[in-house]
This record gives structure tokens, C-alpha cells and sequence, in this order.
């Protein structure tokens, strides 16, 4: 068995470095339901090192990563070409493109109808959903630990679920004939 099956039970250790510069960053220490039991937090993504929207922008978590999972599982298990994933407050989204060999391209997108694209970086596919289960169990273990439940929150554990089970059966970008 190789080495990285150990560790990485889901292949997800890329060897092109060049293609990781693309990351979902959410601060869990940040979330606080309130009394609304609406999840909110800091959550942005760095492509290639510019933050987008910006780093201390406060959103939706459970719910926003819940597209995220969705956008990604369409993607890599599915015969979806691109996905476009918006932020609840303001003209802001990102468009995520299934590109060959496992590569995802993503695209910050604002302004009048979210056409005006601000930065772009590409992604291994298999290693960003890798990192998006770990940053979604993370608000999720976060929601739970402060006793926080919702059907959003409901809804993103399966969601989170199928995309392990995508990526259990090494899913990712078959597009052959079925």
C-alpha cells in the first residue's frame, strides 16, 4: 500500500503544487448562531493568494458551504461542466469549471450581474474537496459543540456525506461512456 493511503484515504495529496493555490477559508472560532440559529461567520476564498471577497468578510456558513459541497459534488460525480456559487450578502460569486485531468478553474465573479471577473486560479479537484470536508466537519463540529441545530445544518452533514462516498469510489472526472 502506498504511503499516502495511510494518511490520505481519499488520495487527496496532489503532487502539482502549482495547482493548489486555491482554498475555502472559513474561521470556525468566528461562527455564532445568535438567537436566529442561523449560522454566521467569517468565510472567504483565496485563489492564488488574493482573498475574496476579503478575510474578515462574515456570511451564511452552513449555508454557503452547503453550495459549495453541492457545486463540487456536481462537478466531480457528476456530468456537470460549471457551477457557480454565490455569496449571500452582495454581487459576489464564484464559478467553479471542470477542465480536464482533475482540474477545477474558479473565477471570482462581481459586479452588475456577476459578470466581472476579479481573479482566477485552477485546483486539483480530488485535494480542494478534500479540504472543503475538512473545513465543513470543522463548522459542523463547531455548530454541534455549541449546541446550535438546523435543517441547513442537517442538510450539509449529507451533503458532506455524499461527497465522501464520491470520493470513497474514486468518482472524480469518470466521464467515460457509461
Amino acid at each position: 500500500m502506498p504511503e499516502t493511503a495511510l494518511t490520505d484515504p481519499f488520495n487527496c495529496i496532489s503532487s502539482d503544487k502549482s495547482a493548489m493555490n486555491v482554498h475555502l477559508m472559513v474561521d470556525a472560532a468566528s461562527i455564532d448562531a445568535g438567537t436566529s440559529r442561523a449560522a454566521r461567520g467569517r468565510l472567504h476564498i483565496s485563489l492564488g493568494g488574493a482573498d475574496f471577497q476579503s478575510s474578515d468578510w462574515s456570511d451564511f456558513v452552513v449555508v454557503v458551504l452547503g453550495w459549495w459541497l453541492r457545486a463540487v459534488y456536481n462537478l466531480t460525480g457528476g456530468d456537470r461542466k460549471r457551477e457557480i456559487v454565490n455569496f449571500m450578502d452582495g454581487p459576489y460569486s464564484v464559478e467553479i469549471e471542470k477542465e480536464a485531468d482533475g482540474i477545477l478553474r474558479f473565477r471570482a465573479l462581481t459586479g452588475d450581474g456577476r459578470r466581472n471577473v476579479v481573479v482566477e486560479a485552477v485546483r486539483d479537484a480530488a485535494s480542494f474537496a478534500c479540504d472543503l470536508l475538512k473545513t465543513t466537519k470543522a463548522v459542523v463540529t463547531a455548530c454541534k459543540e455549541n449546541g446550535w441545530t438546523s435543517l441547513d445544518l442537517d442538510e450539509l452533514q449529507s451533503a458532506v456525506g455524499a461527497l465522501e462516498r464520491a470520493l470513497s469510489m474514486h468518482q472524480f472526472f469518470d466521464d467515460r461512456p457509461k
